[in-house]
């Protein structure tokens, strides 16, 4: 791990992401990082200041100090495309402003047309089903993918920085632009969401009562991401909707096509078509199971 010199960090919302980085800080970067917190609610703040997840809490973004180094805004979106108009007063250009959403290309382009110079959006890929401070984890980030999404005009140094930060928390920092970022984020992450919700309300639909007595392993595993948080989901899906409109599109035609194997009897077809899949996630499992 490359020595990384930060010695202030604010994190604004303290769920489980932004709790989690907190939490990925003070276990690696120890007591010379010095990390505030701001929540919505001031409760959340303090409880987290109470179990030492932060060392100070904040009331608004103008307590934010002149000398920090690192502002994380871990927000819902659409809250965290807001925050920039205020930080752009708030902050110099010494200074970095990094977001965690799930889409990027709506709040890079936000920032550019503030020309907030010293935002860079990023992503790390990972959490699960829950949500809050009560579920963070220390080492959510362990080797998973944390996206950087700079533009032509953001400082190297930042760039740099930040992989070293994102590192130093244990994750593995790669460089995507924010239009490359939400049409991959689509068809890996964000189709899933919706998949695993339409799963659960279509069978649902169907003697429910009975099916939900016999649902077992099969059903909770797939469904799993239908526990995500409703109002998460919306803003991922809104503001990332044409790449979604397109992954729907692809995944319409791959139920067409099964749905035709079906309908001809093609059994060696059908065969076939399960070993394509197994064959691919065995093969992605054993390149990257690091990152599951």
């Amino acid at each position: 791990m490359k020595n990384i010199h930060i010695e202030k960090v604010a994190i604004v919302g303290i769920g489980l992401i932004g709790g989690s980085i907190a939490m990925a800080m003070r276990k690696h970067l120890g007591s010379k990082v010095t990390i505030l917190g701001l929540s919505s609610t001031s409760k959340k703040a303090q409880i987290a200041h109470k179990h030492n997840i932060i060392d100070r809490a904040l009331t608004s973004l103008k307590d934010i100090p002149q000398d920090i180094d690192l502002v994380v805004l871990s927000t819902p979106i659409v809250t965290n495309i807001k925050l920039l108009k205020s930080l752009k007063k708030l902050t110099t250009s010494k200074q970095i402003i990094i977001d965690v959403g799930s889409t990027k290309e709506m709040i890079c382009r936000e920032a550019v047309k503030l020309d907030l110079r010293n935002f860079i959006g990023t992503h790390p890929m990972a959490g699960n089903e829950t949500s809050g401070l009560g579920n963070a984890d220390p080492d959510l980030f362990q080797n998973k993918p944390w996206i950087i999404c700079p533009d032509s005009q953001t400082d190297k140094s930042k760039i740099t920085f930040l992989k070293n930060f994102i590192t130093s928390l244990g994750a593995k920092p790669f460089i995507l632009n924010s239009k490359a970022h939400d049409r991959i984020a689509a068809l890996s992450s964000h189709i899933f969401l919706i998949m695993s919700s339409i799963l659960v309300n279509a069978t649902s639909k169907n003697n429910w009562d009975k099916i939900s007595q016999i649902a077992s392993t099969g059903f909770k595993d797939t469904t799993r991401l239908a526990s995500h948080s409703p109002n998460m989901k919306k803003e991922i899906i809104l503001t990332n909707k044409m790449n979604i409109q397109k992954a729907l599109k692809s995944l319409s035609a791959e139920i067409e096509l099964f749905s035709s194997l079906l309908k001809d009897d093609e059994e060696n077809k059908i065969m076939n078509y399960f070993q394509q899949a197994k064959s691919v996630r065995d093969d992605w499992l054993n390149k990257y199971s690091i990152n599951t």
